[in-house]
């Protein structure tokens, strides 16, 4: 699909409403439109309600934002369940398998720190993970000291569920361009009509500033503030402070560090849809995460395993 440009600066909600209202004024003046021009007619009146269903219709952006975050964070608390998952796998290799011994760094561990940041690379770990514990010798060993079947399933279970939220995330991030494509080409013919509709305004009501106010295609509104909350904890469930915080596509907003509760607050009305986020806390590595999905005007929590 051709790359379609966006006309309009508001919201599509607030577009689309500012256009209703347009529609709902034009009724009492519409004998004034035909008057000069004649085009400007009930027909005309009409095909400016369609247009408007048709673009009040078609998603919103919000709802495609709302569905990959929703995912995103689903995903993430699966990663973050089977860290936890190979940390009590590797507390049982621990017991079992005496310092030095090969077997105890044979069940993927070379994976588990860089996994923990990468949900792709976690299932794999937790598939490994599985493999290895779910047979013999190592099984039998595993279970002698307390480890269970369930929790040995439990790694291929868990492998699977980020599996497929993953590929469900990766839908909802890769059919977005194509539904904002065709929302942004009804929402621009709605808009269009309102435009033409203004600059006959002008002629109309040249001597009444009040009424041709009425027929404006933006309404004033006061900016949107966003508000992002960056939560990091360790793979443990406990909050990381002190962390340096940045949002890699929005640099404006500088560094923010981590408080008590693993907090890290950004607010502001240019916030990108999408957000890269850095995080840094010496020694620990580095940590990157990416393709955050928020909604413009409201509070936002991203979720981030860091240590």
């Amino acid at each position: 699909m051709q790359n379609i440009i966006r006309i309009y600066t508001d919201s599509d909600n607030a577009m689309q409403t500012r256009a209703h209202t347009i529609y709902g004024i034009l009724g009492d003046d519409l004998a004034l439109f035909t008057a000069i021009y004649p085009h400007i007619d009930a027909p005309w009146r009409a095909a400016l309600l369609a247009a408007y269903n048709t673009a009040v219709a078609y998603p919103l952006d919000e709802s495609s934002l709302i569905d990959i975050r929703v995912l995103t964070q689903d995903v993430n608390a699966s990663v973050k369940q089977g860290m936890v998952a190979l940390r009590r796998l590797d507390s049982h290799v621990e017991q079992v398998y005496a310092e030095g011994d090969i077997n105890r760094k044979s069940f993927g561990q070379n994976l588990w720190e860089d996994a923990r940041n990468n949900q792709l690379l976690m299932a794999k770990a937790l598939l490994l993970a599985h493999a290895k514990a779910n047979q013999n010798p190592w099984k039998a060993a595993l279970l002698g000291d307390g480890y269970t079947q369930g929790e040995i399933d439990n790694l291929a279970i868990i492998a699977q569920n980020i599996q497929d939220k993953d590929l469900l995330q990766e839908e909802a991030k890769t059919n977005r361009p194509v539904t904002t494509q065709g929302r942004i080409m009804v929402n621009n013919t709605l808009y269009r009509m309102i435009v033409r509709l203004r600059i006959c305004a002008e002629e109309v009501f040249i001597d009444n500033p009040a009424k041709l106010a009425q027929y404006r295609t933006t309404a004033p509104e006061a900016p949107t503030t966003t508000t992002v909350t960056v939560h990091i904890e360790d793979a443990l469930g406990n909050p990381q402070a002190d962390v340096n915080v940045t949002l890699l596509n929005a640099p404006m907003f500088g560094v923010h560090v981590t408080d008590a509760n693993g907090n890290a607050v950004f607010q502001g009305n240019s916030m990108p849809d999408v957000l890269d986020i850095h995080c840094e806390k010496p020694p620990i590595p580095p940590v990157d995460s990416m393709d955050n999905a928020i909604i413009a005007g409201e509070e936002n929590t991203i979720d981030i395993v860091m240590g």
